[in-house]
């Protein structure tokens, strides 16, 4: 019990002590003060760098695949020169009429056309669509870089080519920066 009571009359007393030690203001010492001299002569001036905020960019499309025909590439964003779009995320929903293979592709374009080679993205989407299931709809993160002065689009296609046109709502989220970055 004596050793109960001494406990707490340690306890109390630190408390108190603690207390007393943040309530009372520090006075003694002086505000921290520093000079800075920056020279900035237009022969050479400070470097600087553009911390605006990253841009975000998001568009939507409705594309059509026209009847008899087994295609179509339509471009969602322009990306303006001196600037990189990075393609962070995708979706889509496709909604056919017919018994057919569709596919969907994520690629980089310039006057509306898609450019080959390098220029696209691995298929984000191919499904059979069947008399029970003619909607698709599907999302894909990814890092896709498209450089300024081209697009950003999709290029969807169906086997067999449909006898009705068929529709698409696409859609591309990404990121503008400055292309030295």
């Amino acid at each position: 019990m004596k050793l109960l009571k001494t406990s707490i009359s340690i306890l109390i007393t630190s408390l108190l002590l603690c207390g007393n030690a943040f309530s009372k203001p520090d006075g003694d010492k002086p505000p921290l003060e520093i000079d800075v001299n920056v020279v900035n002569e237009l022969t050479n001036p400070v470097p600087v760098k553009n911390v605006d905020p990253v841009g975000r960019l998001q568009d939507e499309i409705l594309m059509t695949i026209a009847s008899g025909t087994t295609g179509n590439s339509e471009p969602v964003l322009d990306v303006p020169e001196g600037k990189m779009a990075i393609v962070k995320f995708v979706s889509g929903r496709t909604f056919t009429t017919v018994d057919s293979w569709v596919s969907c592709t994520v690629v980089k374009m310039t006057g509306g056309a898609p450019i080959g080679g390098e220029g696209s993205h691995p298929v984000i989407i191919q499904k059979r669509s069947r008399a029970t299931d003619y909607s698709h709809e599907f999302s894909q993160e990814m890092e896709f870089y498209v450089e300024g002065g081209l697009q950003a689009g999709f290029s969807c296609t169906m086997a067999p080519a449909p006898a009705t046109d068929e529709l698409f709502i696409l859609t591309i989220t990404a990121i503008l920066v400055d292309a030295d970055e």
